[in-house]
C-alpha cells in the first residue's frame, strides 16, 4: 500500500512540475499567434497609408493650341491639343492623406495613441516621404526635362509606421534572449514590443 501511494506522490509532484510549464508554454504560443495577427493587420494598415499617400498626387494637363487653316491660308479654328501630362504630389498633403487613413484604420482595430491600450501609435513615430513624383523614364527612371512623349509620369510615396504592444510573456522573453546574446532588444523602455512595418505605393501615366 505504501509503495502504491509513494508512486501516486510521485506522479501528483511530476504533474504539480509539468503542468504549469505546459500552461506557461501554451500562453506563450497563444500570445505569439496574436502578435503575428496584430503585424499582418500594421502591415495591411500602412499598405492602405501608402496608397492614401500616393493617390492624393495629381495629374497636370499641358494643352497647346493649334490653328486650322483652310485652302485660302484663312484661319478656320483653334484646336486644342494635349501635349504632356504630369503628375504633381505635395509631401505634406500626401503625408495627410496618409495620416488619416492610418488614423482610420488605427481606431477601427482598437489602437490607441496615450498607452491605455494593448497597443499605442505615436504620431511622432509615422513617417511618410515622397520617393518620386514628376517625369521618370519609363525604363531607366532617370528624370527627363524636355520631350516627354516617349516616358512615363511616376509617382511613388514610402510610410512608416511603428507600434508598441503590451505583452505578459513574450517581451520579458525577448529581452532575456537579447541580453544573453548581447543583441539589441525590440521592448522599449516600458516593456513593450516594438514593431515596425513600412510600405511602397506606385502609381504612373503613360505619355501618348
Amino acid at each position: 500500500m505504501k509503495k502504491v501511494l509513494g508512486g501516486q506522490r510521485g506522479y501528483l509532484l511530476m504533474a504539480a512540475y509539468i503542468i504549469p510549464v505546459l500552461i506557461g508554454l501554451a500562453a506563450l504560443v497563444l500570445e505569439f499567434n496574436q502578435l503575428r495577427v496584430i503585424h499582418n493587420e500594421l502591415q495591411a494598415v500602412v499598405d492602405a497609408a501608402a496608397l492614401a499617400g500616393v493617390l492624393r498626387a495629381e495629374i497636370n494637363t499641358e494643352i497647346i493650341y493649334e490653328n486650322e487653316y483652310d485652302n485660302d491660308g484663312n484661319l478656320t479654328d483653334i484646336v486644342p491639343v494635349v501635349e504632356n501630362y504630369t503628375i504633381i504630389n505635395s509631401q505634406q498633403e500626401a503625408f495627410n492623406y496618409a495620416y488619416k487613413s492610418f488614423r482610420k484604420n488605427m481606431d477601427v482595430l482598437g489602437w490607441g495613441d496615450d498607452g491605455g491600450t494593448r497597443i499605442t501609435v505615436y504620431t511622432s513615430e509615422l513617417y511618410g516621404e515622397i520617393l518620386a513624383s514628376g517625369m521618370s523614364d519609363a525604363i531607366t527612371g532617370i528624370g527627363v526635362t524636355d520631350d516627354r512623349r516617349d516616358y512615363s509620369d511616376v509617382d511613388q510615396y514610402y510610410f512608416k509606421a511603428t507600434i508598441h504592444v503590451k505583452t505578459a510573456l513574450i517581451a520579458p522573453a525577448l529581452r532575456m534572449l537579447a541580453f544573453i546574446s548581447g543583441t539589441d532588444s525590440p521592448v522599449d523602455e516600458l516593456g513593450e514590443i516594438v514593431m515596425e512595418a513600412d510600405a511602397v505605393s506606385r502609381t504612373k501615366i503613360q505619355i501618348e
